[in-house]
C-alpha cells in the first residue's frame, strides 16, 4: 500500500515538472517569437503611428517579461526614433527623457551592458537638436563618455564605434562638417560589422547602413 501511494506520489511529481516545463518552454518561445516580431516593427516603422503601437506592444511585452531588458531597449529606441520625427523641443525632450527612464530600468536588470550604454549616448547625441546651440558641445562630451565606455565593456560592439564616428564627423549647425575626426572609427565599425556576428537575433544588429553611408563619404573625402 505504500509503495503503490509513494509510486504514484513519485509519478504525480514527475509530471507537475514536466508540465511546468512545458509551460516554461512555450511561455519563452512566445516571449522570442512576439520580440523578433516587435524588433521589425521598430525597424521598418514608417510613421509615429506605427512606431507608437509597436512601443504599446513592446511595453506589454515587457510587464509580462519583467525580467528582460531587451523589451525596454527597444522601447526605448522606438522613442528615440519617434524624437527624429518631431520638430517641436517639447515633445522631443519628452520622447528622450522616456527613453532614458527605460534604459536606467533596463541597466538595473544588465549592469554593464555595452548596448545600453550605447543607446544612452545615442540620447544624448539626438538632444541636441532639442537645445540651444551653446549646449551641443554638452551633449556630444556626455554622449561621447558613454560611447567610449560602451567600447570598453565590449570592444566588438559596432555601434558604439559609428555613432562616435558620427558625432565627430557631424557639424551640428555649429561650422562646417569635419570627417577627419570621425572617419577612423568609422572605418573600425565597418570593420566589425562585416566580420562579427551575432549569435542571437534578437540583440541590437542597428546601425550598418547608416555607416556605411558614412564610410563612403569617407572614401571620397581621400580620393580628393
Amino acid at each position: 500500500m505504500k509503495r503503490n501511494l509513494t509510486a504514484r506520489l513519485v509519478f504525480l511529481f514527475l509530471f507537475i515538472c514536466t508540465f511546468s516545463n512545458q509551460v516554461i518552454s512555450q511561455r519563452t518561445n512566445d516571449y522570442k517569437q512576439l520580440l523578433g516580431q516587435y524588433i521589425g516593427e521598430v525597424y521598418d516603422a514608417g510613421s509615429t503611428e506605427e512606431l507608437e503601437l509597436t512601443i504599446e506592444m513592446l511595453h506589454k511585452l515587457s510587464e509580462d517579461n519583467k525580467k528582460q531588458w531587451l523589451p525596454m531597449y527597444y522601447q526605448a529606441y522606438g522613442y528615440i526614433r519617434l524624437a527624429l520625427y518631431v520638430s517641436n523641443r517639447e515633445e522631443g525632450r519628452a520622447f528622450l527623457k522616456r527613453a532614458q527612464s527605460l534604459i536606467d530600468k533596463a541597466m538595473d536588470l544588465s549592469s554593464n551592458n555595452s548596448e545600453l550604454y550605447t543607446l544612452t549616448g545615442l540620447i544624448f547625441a539626438s538632444s541636441i537638436r532639442f537645445y540651444q546651440e551653446k549646449k551641443a558641445q554638452d551633449f556630444i562630451e556626455m554622449a561621447l563618455v558613454a560611447y567610449n565606455y560602451a567600447i570598453k565593456l565590449n570592444p566588438k560592439n559596432p555601434r558604439p564605434w559609428f555613432l562616435k564616428g558620427q558625432i565627430l564627423s557631424d557639424d551640428y549647425g555649429t561650422k562646417e562638417r569635419d570627417l577627419s575626426a570621425g572617419c577612423k572609427f568609422i572605418k573600425k565599425a565597418a570593420e566589425l560589422y562585416n566580420n562579427v556576428q551575432v549569435k542571437d537575433d534578437l540583440l541590437p544588429q542597428w546601425g550598418s547602413s547608416s555607416n556605411a553611408g558614412y564610410l563612403k563619404l569617407c572614401e571620397d573625402k581621400n580620393k580628393r
